[in-house]
Formats: C-alpha cells, sequence, structure tokens
C-alpha cells in the first residue's frame, strides 16, 4: 500500500471533519469499505489498480474525477456517505430530542420508501454501479452513497426530483449533527 493513498485519505477525513473507530488494512473485494465505524482498505491497494477503476466511468467517482487522486478523493467521500446514512438511521435509537429522532426517522422511512419503488430499467441512477446491487438493503445504501457524492459535487446531474428534495433534507439533517 502507498502512502500517497493514505495521504489522501488523511486529507479528505480532515476536511470532511470525520473520525472512524479504526482504519484497517485488509483483503476485501473493493477497495474501500466502511462498515460499523470502520473504514477498510485493501491492501494491495495500488495506483493502477484506481487507474483501472477510473477508466471504467461506472460510478459517481469515476465520472467526477479528473486524475487518479480526485478518484480516491471521492471514493473516501463515497464511504463517508455510507457513515453518515447510518448514523442518522441510529439517531433514532439515541438520547438525541424527540424532534430530532422524528425527523431522522422520517428522512429514513421517505428515503426507504423512494428508493424502493425505483425501476431499476426505466428511473434515472446515480451511476451503473448502484444497479448492481440486488438486495434492497445494499441497494438503498449504495443508491445513498453515489447520489449525495453527485449532490455535493454536480447537483445538476441528479434527474429525479425525489431524490433530489430527500438529500436536501439529508443535508439539513448533516448540518444538525455532528458527524465526527
Amino acid at each position: 500500500m502507498s502512502s500517497w493513498i493514505l495521504e489522501i485519505v488523511q486529507t479528505v477525513l480532515e476536511r470532511e471533519k470525520i473520525r472512524f473507530k479504526s482504519i484497517e488494512f485488509g483483503q476485501r473485494e473493493t477497495v474501500f469499505t466502511y462498515q460499523s465505524g470502520k473504514l477498510g482498505i485493501h491492501k494491495h491497494a495500488t495506483r493502477e489498480r484506481f487507474e483501472g477503476a477510473l477508466q471504467r466511468k461506472n460510478s459517481v467517482p469515476s465520472r467526477l474525477a479528473q486524475n487518479v487522486e480526485e478518484f480516491v478523493e471521492y471514493c473516501i467521500e463515497h464511504e463517508i456517505n455510507h457513515y453518515k446514512q447510518e448514523t442518522i438511521s441510529k439517531i433514532i435509537f439515541t438520547p438525541f430530542s424527540s424532534y430530532e429522532r422524528t425527523l431522522a426517522t422520517a428522512w429514513n422511512k421517505d428515503w426507504e420508501n423512494c428508493v424502493s419503488k425505483l425501476d431499476r430499467n426505466r428511473d434515472w441512477h446515480p451511476s451503473e454501479y448502484v444497479k448492481r446491487h440486488v438486495k434492497l438493503w445494499h441497494y438503498s445504501r449504495e443508491w445513498f452513497a453515489e447520489s449525495y457524492l453527485l449532490y455535493r459535487h454536480a447537483p445538476g446531474e441528479i434527474q429525479n426530483p425525489d431524490i433530489l428534495e430527500l438529500l436536501k433534507r439529508f443535508e439539513k439533517l448533516e448540518a444538525r449533527f455532528n458527524f465526527s
């Protein structure tokens, strides 16, 4: 693993003011993963592997990035989006005020309802990468991570007004809570 990857990871985490429980190195199917507060990085992540993924243009990070370093940054932001969505989901079960729990519960319910009604073959998707996932819970997570990344960097590309409205609501929720 190259130190340039860790430098980019650190830069993005500082910019986003995010602290994960840990950063783990292992052999997973993908280069970056997020699960239960932990950022996973494949121990054999190489510049060549990132360059190949960047050329495929099948994900939001690969469409937005102009070079491999930007691609890695967007990939990290994608994983941070998983963290943010998970955090909002957990607010339902925490000692936040009932108003905040109500906001988080309503957003979660509306997001799941919206995504569950989308047709993979007919409706707009943020990326081809999202279409690969069959199970609704995974499909919903990836849809959010890709869509929120797109919303933050190229909101004009979002073609579904319901998704756009939900992302705006999420942004307001994000501003209410400290994710670090």
